[in-house]
């Protein structure tokens, strides 16, 4: 027996602003006692997948636009970004330090999520593709490709990063 789930999601930005709304409807096969539950599993699977996306997307902007402060918020307090072959970025002070270093000039850009929800832990491998700007909009480049492998955890606040490792496709400072 084939049963409809409906529902919305609405992502609200920092600052209480509705960004936008999202209507889902879907069709779940489901034995008629377990209908209820089964749809609410498969609601629930879709708002994880949607959180996350949206979770991903804020770090891209935050880290483009140098708000240290809103990228580090995409991370756990204890959470960790790797790349490069570097060694390990650990902690919010860090990761703060981390994006103000690094400054004005990139546009990440993540692609082919292919999300795993267990729970209250998930993983994440996506593309991503990273630009390059100038300031003065003179110039904008493809710098570098390659893939994320994501840990993630469910919070208070909703998902945040644990663990983040870059696996560029190009040597940094090569």
């Amino acid at each position: 027996m084939a049963v409809r789930c409906r529902g919305s999601y609405s992502i609200t930005s920092p600052q209480g602003i509705q960004a936008i709304s999202i209507m889902i409807q879907s069709t779940v096969e489901a034995a008629r006692p377990r209908e209820g539950e089964r749809c609410q599993t498969h609601w629930n699977g879709v708002l994880d997948h949607l959180a996350i996306r949206e979770l991903t997307a804020r770090y891209n902007r935050a880290f483009d636009d140098v708000d240290s402060e809103a990228w580090a918020d995409t991370f756990t307090s204890d959470g960790v970004m790797e790349y490069g072959g570097g060694s390990p970025i650990s902690g919010r002070d860090a990761l703060v330090k981390m994006s103000q270093a690094t400054g004005y000039g990139f546009v990440h850009i993540t692609t082919d999520p292919i999300i795993e929800v267990d729970g209250d832990r998930a993983t994440q491998r996506c593309t991503v593709i990273i630009a390059n700007r100038s300031q003065a909009r003179d110039r904008v480049g493809i710098g570098m490709t390659g893939r994320y492998e994501d840990e993630l955890v469910r919070t208070p606040d909703g998902w945040r990063f644990k663990r983040r490792k870059a696996i560029l496709d190009v040597e940094l400072g090569g």
